[in-house]
Parts: structure tokens; sequence; C-alpha cells
């Protein structure tokens, strides 16, 4: 049986990879807006981007309804200013979320050791 300590680890260290995807995420809707930036390469780049945007999506949240979404997102014109990466994210994290913002994980346990370390503290200083 894992020791709440290890559990803690991996609490944290999903945490951690919750925040990373979530950069990961920005980055890869950044880059689809980011082919406005430069003249003359806009829809261009956008056809040769479309399948790693989906495909990059689909890895990390395992969403292949987002892959699609993402794919005809950066292939379709004028739609780049969608962020199908982040909201990909969201869909796939937002129990997370909710659970830390609204402090109901586990109602009724004592047992925090399976929360975000950030969010341990936060329950520990209210009490």
């Amino acid at each position: 049986m894992p020791s709440k300590r290890s559990k803690s680890r991996s609490t944290s260290s999903s945490s951690n990879d919750m925040y990373l995807k979530l950069f990961l995420a920005i980055v890869i809707d950044l880059i689809g807006l980011g082919s406005y930036l430069i003249p003359g390469l806009g829809e261009g780049a956008d056809t040769l981007w479309a399948p790693v945007s989906s495909f990059l999506i689909y890895k990390m949240f395992n969403r292949g309804d987002m892959a699609v979404l993402g794919f005809a997102e950066e292939a379709l014109p004028f739609l780049d200013f969608i962020p199908t990466a982040c909201i990909a994210w969201y869909l796939t994290f937002q129990d997370v979320l909710s659970a830390q913002s609204l402090d109901l994980h586990d109602i009724g346990s004592d047992d925090d050791a399976d929360l975000p370390d950030d969010v341990q503290r936060q329950r520990k200083q209210r009490k």
C-alpha cells in the first residue's frame, strides 16, 4: 500500500504535468495563430501546421474529438483565433480544476494526501 507521502508526491508531479501541458497547449495555439505574423505565410503555413497540431493535441490529451477540431481550425481559413489546444486542456483537467478551486475534493474525508501540495497547504491554513 502506498504511503501518504508517495501518494502526495505523485499528485504533485501530476499537478506539475497538468501545468506543463497548459504551457504546451498555449505554445501550440500561439504557433497556429503566429502564421499570420509573417506576411504571405498565413493559410499556407496552416495547411502544414494543421496535422502537426492535431497530432500533438491527440497525444497530449488523448482526445480525438479535439484533435479533429484542431485540424479543422487550422485547415479552415480565419479560424486561427480559436484556442483549440487550450480548450482541450481545460476539458481534460476540468474535474481537477473544479476540485482545486471549489475545494470539494473528497468531501467528508480528512485524508488530503491525494490532493496537490498547494491545495493541502490552503486547507491546513483554513483549519
